[in-house]
């Protein structure tokens, strides 16, 4: 017979817990004693698994990687074989008058503003996919890449078959993706490339339940060391619009030579020691070379650029602090396009100032969701959001772009999502990009999706009792979807 006393005692840790843990934060404490107390025994592991007393473990030991990384970096001159320094604070046009969104980014993430680069955009996965395909095929050094998802499906096969190919070319081929993002796709669907000669990595086993909420979400290809790609299109047949439900699918992803490329091949490097203890020796003035080649002159472009990592291995919520940079910073208008939109209280209160400061602010989200619990718990912050001014759109069908447009003069593209998600626990990477006529381009692509897309009003977000208790608990409960 089941003893309710042992339950009632799990309770009372667990509130005692969140309650010593989360003292600096009145509002989660009494989120979760609401949550414990109302699903007793469940509500308890649900902080266990998200919660202050794992988060605190966790970055711990993400701590020791960022040590390792910035040990790593030190030691092998990773930072000497970057874009050279702006000792002399000489930045270009289009850079010059965001040198303080600049110089923050720098002090916080060190990511050094490169000046020198060729991008592209594409705004669907086909033309991402020829692109990188063709890139591939042309290798003759080195091919990287780090995806969330990188599934095993009639697209993923095209890769497969490539990567192989290259591999037994002798070129350098490591492929790296996540566990959680790739489920139920297992190793052995990539046995073509490990069995020519390339390796591939998952970034987390599945054998810790602590780690299962931590995911690699980047997006990086490098390619001999000159081309680099980022983004939010994964490997998949979903992005090219076969996805069950979320479809039309839209999305953004860039292609990048000069400098910067130089900072992508650093964060795959790095994430890929972490995982597979390869032991590659930077002091090495030969493999340096290899794996960070001068860049040539025809790669060379006239796009400024930071490239910013954010994550548990990372200390600070960079991406998220450019975010907020770049909303306060804006005059004219502020663009912004995400899937999941669940931001916390600084982001909330930066848009608001933004819109009381006359900046005409506008976000694109899906029509049709790929998670349907998601878009509850996005739809709670919407009301709002209209309340204040703020213009809300939704695409007519998925967009999982994942970009902002600032005074059509900075833009920022990656994987991070506006949501707590990608703020704190998913290893994320990010472009800022500083060039008036790229930026023009990403504004004029914004203005296309709004023709694609309906604008919510008020009315379309009224709730009941039931729907707001609903989506208050879901947003608690967020970090797990």
């Amino acid at each position: 017979m089941f003893d309710f006393r042992f339950l009632l005692l799990i309770n009372i840790l667990g509130i005692v817990s969140v309650i010593f843990f989360e003292r600096k934060k009145p509002s989660e404490i009494i989120s979760w004693v609401l949550v414990i107390t109302f699903l007793p025994g469940i509500g308890f592991f649900l902080y266990l698994l998200i919660g202050e007393t794992t988060s605190m473990k966790m970055a711990s030991r993400f701590g020791q990687k960022r040590l390792f990384d910035d040990s790593l970096r030190k030691r092998s001159s990773f930072v000497s074989m970057r874009a050279p320094k702006d000792a002399g604070r000489v930045l270009p046009d289009d850079a010059e008058k965001h040198a303080g969104i600049i110089d923050m980014i720098k002090r916080q993430s060190e990511s050094m503003l490169t000046g020198d680069n060729k991008i592209e955009v594409y705004t669907n996965a086909k033309d991402k996919y020829e692109a990188l395909l063709g890139d591939i095929a042309g290798a003759k050094t080195s091919v990287h890449l780090l995806y969330f998802t990188f599934n095993a499906d009639h697209i993923g096969r095209r890769f497969i078959d490539l990567l192989a190919e290259k591999a037994a070319e002798g070129v350098e081929v490591r492929l790296l993706y996540d566990t959680i993002g790739n489920f139920p796709y297992l190793i052995s669907h990539f046995k073509k490339i490990y069995q020519a000669g390339g390796k591939v990595y998952r970034f987390f086993p599945l054998i810790n339940i602590l780690k299962v909420n931590y995911r690699n979400h980047r997006k990086i290809a490098v390619i001999d060391g000159r081309i680099a790609y980022t983004g939010g299109i994964n490997i998949s047949k979903s992005y090219i619009g076969e996805h069950r439900r979320a479809k039309p699918w839209r999305d953004t992803h860039i292609r990048i030579t000069g400098s910067g490329v130089k900072e992508f091949q650093e964060r795959f490097l790095l994430d890929w020691i972490h995982v597979s203890k390869e032991k590659i020796n930077f002091s090495d003035t030969a493999a340096l070379s290899f794996y960070f080649p001068v860049t040539a002159p025809e790669d060379r472009g006239a796009a400024s650029m930071q490239v910013v990592s954010s994550g548990p291995d990372v200390e600070g919520e960079h991406i998220k602090y450019g975010y907020i940079k770049m909303i306060n910073a804006a005059k004219r208008s502020l663009y912004m396009q995400s899937p999941y939109f669940i931001p916390d209280d600084a982001f909330m209160l930066a848009l608001r100032l933004a819109v009381d400061s006359g900046v005409d602010v506008r976000i694109i989200l899906p029509g049709i969701p790929d998670k349907r619990l998601v878009y509850l718990i996005s739809r709670s912050y919407l009301k709002e959001l209209l309340h204040t001014g703020v213009k809300i759109y939704l695409y007519g069908g998925f967009i999982h772009s994942k970009m902002i447009v600032m005074d059509g003069e900075i833009v920022t593209i990656g994987s991070a999502n506006i949501d707590i998600r990608s703020f704190l626990l998913d290893f994320e990477i990010n472009a800022f990009i500083y060039d008036n006529e790229f930026a023009s381009r990403c504004e004029r692509i914004f203005l296309e999706d709004i023709e694609q897309s309906k604008p919510i009003t008020p009315e379309q977000v009224k709730d009941g009792i039931l729907l707001r208790l609903t989506e208050t608990v879901l947003r608690i409960l967020s970090p797990l979807l």
